[in-house]
């Protein structure tokens, strides 16, 4: 018979997502054949077709990067299915952050910007959530990350400033600490 087999495509045990990932992925593949018995799922990540030479699937592999899953299976009577490709996208690393504005043992009086300069090399920023002592006061979900404070809210005396930037696979991390003193 002339039927292909059919191939899927499983990410950490489920559906793979079209969004980010922040950690690796566990890839499993599998096939079927309605009329025989499928021989080899071969695949690659280097964006190449697999041909009857590429890696043959023998279990669940790893992707650590953005890759781009291209797979295909073979039966036993020879027929080759179409080559089918998943993108996973994938940052493992967090963002960095820090506060710009106000300066390290500034005086604030009345309304003030608190202002961070954050980077993500891979999936990008996706907000930046600031704090003071300990308690959020705003989120900028766009650059600039900053948000207006309204300082004579606040009690006379020390207090202490934090940023922590998200990015889009969900990676975060939290600003050095900032410490003000309101009059």
């Amino acid at each position: 018979s002339d039927t292909a087999p059919t191939s899927t495509i499983a990410c950490n045990g489920g559906s793979c997502s079209a969004g980010w990932y922040a950690a690796p992925v566990s890839v499993s593949l599998s096939a079927t054949d309605a009329e025989g018995s499928v021989s080899a799922i071969r695949y690659t990540t280097d964006e190449s077709d697999p041909s009857a030479s590429s890696t043959l699937y023998t279990g669940p592999f790893s992707i650590s990067s953005t890759t781009t899953v291209k797979y295909r299976a073979w039966d036993n009577a020879g027929n080759v299915e179409a080559t089918k490709s998943q993108l996973l996208q994938v940052d493992t690393v967090a963002p960095t952050v820090s506060i710009t504005a106000p300066a390290n043992g500034a005086t604030l009086v009345g309304n003030v910007k608190i202002v961070a300069a954050a980077t993500d090399a891979v999936s990008g920023v996706a907000s930046v959530a600031f704090y003071v002592d300990g308690g959020l006061v705003g989120t900028a979900s766009g650059s600039p990350w900053q948000i207006p404070w309204n300082a004579r809210k606040a009690t006379s005396g020390q207090h202490v400033l934090t940023a922590v930037a998200r990015d889009r696979a969900g990676n975060s991390t939290t600003s050095a600490a900032v410490t003000v003193n309101v009059r």
